[in-house]
């Protein structure tokens, strides 16, 4: 899990670990301290997102940015995998090797996620680029 300040980010949990989450947040619902609630967002899939928000407003930027991020990218592993096996043409290689380079990506996200790190493709890009972040270090170059 990574937090940052008052947001935490749980990313992509499995369906049983989101459920356990939403089933806890909603029991803690009523618990948030005075001036605060909580918000949550990644109901079905990608990175899961709390978010303990004072009732004056001051922390909605901060949450709409992070949940109109989610919305402009690709997070799920699956999902990038066939993001990039419909569109290669950022790693500039033939059909012939694609196996061979969504193999090896697919190892590269797995530990990446091991190392708390993660992999997000922008919906906004035209050609799917997926970039790795590990320990706040994020790829400018595709994989």
């Amino acid at each position: 899990m990574l937090a940052a300040e008052r947001f935490l980010r749980i990313p992509d949990p499995t369906p049983e670990e989101r459920a356990g989450y939403r089933r806890a947040f909603d029991a803690a619902r009523t618990c948030a301290p005075t001036g605060y609630h909580l918000k949550y967002s990644g109901r079905a899939k990608g990175d899961f997102f709390l978010g303990l928000l004072r009732v004056t407003g001051e922390d909605d930027t901060e949450w709409n940015r992070i949940r109109l991020q989610r919305s402009r990218t690709i997070t799920d592993v699956d999902d990038v995998i066939a993001a990039v096996r419909a569109d290669h043409s950022a790693f500039e290689i033939s059909d012939d090797v694609l196996p061979r380079v969504l193999s090896l990506l697919r190892l590269l996200v797995q530990e990446a996620l091991r190392r708390h790190g993660d992999i997000a493709v922008s919906k906004k890009r035209r050609h799917p680029r997926p970039m790795l972040t590990v320990h706040g270090r994020t790829g400018l170059d595709p994989l």
